[in-house]
Formats: structure tokens, sequence, C-alpha cells
């Protein structure tokens, strides 16, 4: 099982939070989703977002893949315990991915994480723990 999540809602409504955390993450979705299958060829994907319905249109990761929608945004703590229970992570630059992947007991998991966190050139070196991949 592979957690892919996905943060949009602020980071594009909101201008301020835009300018710093908008990064464009479609083409790093695309390759940590290949990197995951070529890793394990049989990884079955779920997906979080505060969108899902963006995700449903703008992400197709074929028949091995569902868009995790059944708890409201009040009870996005649910959301981050079923997304710990994967066993490995395509973050989002988002510290709720982060938790996600972090709070995961998976010894051998995988996690790849954005190399470009931030817009601008902020130093995020010790952002991940350094056997996550940067992408």
């Amino acid at each position: 099982s592979v957690c892919l999540h996905v943060r949009r809602g602020d980071y594009i409504s909101n201008e301020a939070a835009n300018r710093i955390l908008g990064v464009d993450l479609t083409d790093y979705y695309r390759r940590s989703v290949v990197l995951m299958k070529e890793k394990y060829a049989d990884c079955r994907f779920f997906i979080f977002s505060d969108e899902p319905e963006w995700v449903r249109r703008n992400l197709d990761l074929g028949d091995r893949s569902t868009v995790v929608d059944i708890n409201p945004p009040e009870r996005a703590e649910q959301d981050l315990r079923l997304m710990s229970m994967c066993k490995h992570f395509i973050i989002a630059n988002s510290s709720f991915s982060w938790w996600g992947a972090w709070l995961s007991t998976n010894s051998e998991k995988t996690v790849i994480a954005p190399n470009q966190w931030f817009l601008d050139d902020r130093n995020v070196k010790d952002r991940c723990p350094e056997d996550w991949i940067r992408l």
C-alpha cells in the first residue's frame, strides 16, 4: 500500500500561502509513482487529498488506485490515521503528509518527498530524514 497525499486547498486559494507553498508538484507525483511502481510492482495507491475531485480529474493512476474521501475535513485525524497505516509514502510539501509518513510503524517504508518544498530558496535540507528519497 502506498499513501499518496495531495495538498491543495489554501495552498491554491490563499494568496499568501500560494506565494510560499504553491509549488506545482504534478511532475513530482508522476515521477514518484513511476519510482514506486519500479520498486514495488504490485503496489496499490491510496490517495488522500483536501480536493479529491481535483485528484480524480488530474491524477490518473489506473485501476490500482483508490481516492480515499470517506472522512469530512473536520475528521482529518482519521485520514492521518489511515495514511500512517500504509507501507510506503509519496508526500506533498505539507506537514500533514510528513506526519502521515513519520507515524508509520513500517521499518521498511519507502518515503518520497518533494525536493522543492517552498517556492523561494529556503534551505530545507533538514526537512526530511536522510533515508527519505527527495525527488
